[in-house]
C-alpha cells in the first residue's frame, strides 16, 4: 500500500534489462486514492479538533470565564486517527527501534520518574463555586445535576488514588444527552456550538469512536473486527511467538506480544512497582470496572529481584527494550506486521471505500462550519 518511486539509480541499474532511458525523469507510482483520502481526513481532523475547542473557549469567554477547563485545551488530541491508517499496523510501534530503546526503553519508566510531579491546573485551583458555574454554562444544569460519583471516567490523583475525572465524566454525559441516550439533556456552550458544527452521523458508519469529538460518530477503522482482521491476527501470531522466544533466549521472561500490548507494558511497569502497589489505585474503582486488567497484572511474570529503585529499574527497562528491538529485527517483526496489514487492507478496501469517503466528507463539512464560527 505504500507509494514507491523509481530513482535515477534504480533506472540505471535496470537499463540493460528494461531499456529505461537514462535521460527520463524518475517515475512515481500514483498514490492510492483511498489511502490518500485517509491521510487527508487525518490532517483535517487534527485541524477540526483545534478549531472546535477554540470556538468552545470563545463561547465560554463570552459568558465571562477566563480560566478554562483543561479538557478544552487537550480536547480530543489524545485520540489518534493515525492509528487506523494502513501504514500503521497494530503492534508496529510497540517494539522500539534499537536506537529508541537504547535512549528511552519502552517509554514506561517516564511515569515512574521521581522528578515527575502531579501538576494542579489553574482551573483546579479555582473555588468550587467557579467550577460549578463553569460546568453549568459549559454543559447545562441537567448534565451537572445528574452527575453520579459512582459512574463515569476515573483517573489517578497526586497520591496514586483513583478519583472521578469530573471533566471527562461530564463531557461523556453531555455527549449522551445530545444523542438522546440518557435521561438528561445537554445544554450550555457545548450544545450551542456542537449543534452548529456537527450533524448526526449515519447509524451504520463503521467502527471506532470518532476521536473524542461529538457528532462525527464512527471513523473508518479496518481493525474494528470481522474476518479480515481475524486473518491478520492469525497471520502474525507466528512472528509474535518467535519474538517472545527470542527475548526469552536472551534471559528475559516469556512475555507475549498481544494486540492490546497490555502484557508487555504491565511486565515492564513491575520493574518499578510491586503488584500490590500497582493495583492500589484500583481499590476504589467501582465493582466490575478494570477486572480484566487486574487479572492481567496478577498473572504477569515478575523478574527476579523486582521491583528495583528507579535508576536500577530504568537500566533493566533499557536492557530489555534493546533486546526486544534486536529480536524484532532478527525475526522480521515489523516487516511481517506491515505485509499482513497491507493484505488486510486489500481485503476490505472495496467495502471500506464508502466509509472512508463518507468520513472525509463529514470532517470537511464540520471543519468548514467550525471555521465560520471562529471567524464570526
Amino acid at each position: 500500500m505504500r507509494t514507491r518511486s523509481l530513482t535515477a539509480g534504480a533506472c540505471a541499474a535496470a537499463l540493460a534489462l528494461t531499456g529505461c532511458a537514462a535521460a527520463e525523469p524518475a517515475a512515481t507510482e500514483e498514490a492510492d486514492p483511498l489511502q490518500a483520502a485517509l491521510y487527508e481526513a487525518a490532517d483535517l481532523f487534527d485541524e477540526l479538533v483545534d478549531v472546535y475547542y477554540r470556538v468552545m473557549i470563545s463561547c465560554m469567554e463570552g459568558r465571562g470565564y477566563e480560566v478554562h477547563s483543561p479538557s478544552l485545551y487537550s480536547g480530543a488530541m489524545q485520540w489518534s486517527v493515525d492509528a487506523d491508517l494502513p501504514e500503521n499496523p497494530p503492534g508496529y510501534a510497540d517494539i522500539p527501534t534499537v536506537a529508541e530503546a537504547d535512549e528511552n526503553g519502552f517509554g514506561v519508566g517516564q511515569r515512574f520518574e521521581p522528578s515527575a510531579r502531579y501538576q494542579d491546573t489553574a482551573f483546579a485551583d479555582m473555588p468550587f463555586e467557579y467550577q460549578d458555574a463553569y460546568y453549568r454554562d459549559l454543559y447545562g444544569d441537567d448534565v451537572v445535576d445528574n452527575l453520579s460519583p459512582d459512574h463515569g471516567a476515573f483517573t489517578g490523583d497526586a497520591d496514586g488514588q483513583i478519583v472521578q475525572d469530573i471533566d471527562a465524566s461530564l463531557a461523556s454525559m453531555a455527549d449522551e444527552g445530545r444523542h438522546g441516550s440518557s435521561d438528561w439533556t445537554a445544554g450550555g456552550c457545548y450544545a450551542e456550538i456542537t449543534d452548529q458544527i456537527f450533524v448526526e452521523p449515519p447509524e451504520d458508519r463503521l467502527a471506532d469512536y470518532s476521536g473524542g469529538l461529538p457528532g462525527l460518530g464512527y471513523r473508518p477503522d479496518i481493525y474494528a473486527g470481522g474476518r479480515s482482521t481475524e486473518e491478520y491476527e492469525v497471520a502474525v501470531q507466528e512472528v509474535r511467538d518467535e519474538w517472545a522466544g527470542c527475548t526469552a533466549d536472551r534471559g528475559h521472561d516469556y512475555v507475549e506480544l498481544t494486540p492490546s500490548t497490555n502484557e508487555l507494558r504491565i511486565y515492564v511497569s513491575l520493574f518499578y512497582q510491586s503488584v500490590s502497589d500497582y493495583l492500589k489505585p484500583f481499590e476504589e474503582v467501582p465493582a466490575g470496572m478494570g477486572d480484566t486488567y487486574r487479572e492481567q497484572v496478577r498473572n504477569s511474570p515478575i523478574p527476579d529481584g523486582a521491583p528495583w529503585p528507579y535508576e536500577q529499574a530504568f537500566e533493566h527497562e533499557i536492557a530489555y527494550a534493546v533486546d526486544a528491538a534486536e529480536c524484532g529485527e532478527e525475526v522480521g517483526l515489523r516487516e511481517t506486521l506491515q505485509v499482513e496489514w497491507d493484505a488486510a487492507f486489500e481485503r476490505v478496501s472495496d467495502e471500506f471505500e464508502v466509509q472512508v469517503f463518507s468520513w472525509l466528507e463529514a470532517v470537511r463539512d464540520a471543519l468548514g462550519k467550525a471555521q465560520a464560527l471562529l471567524g464570526s
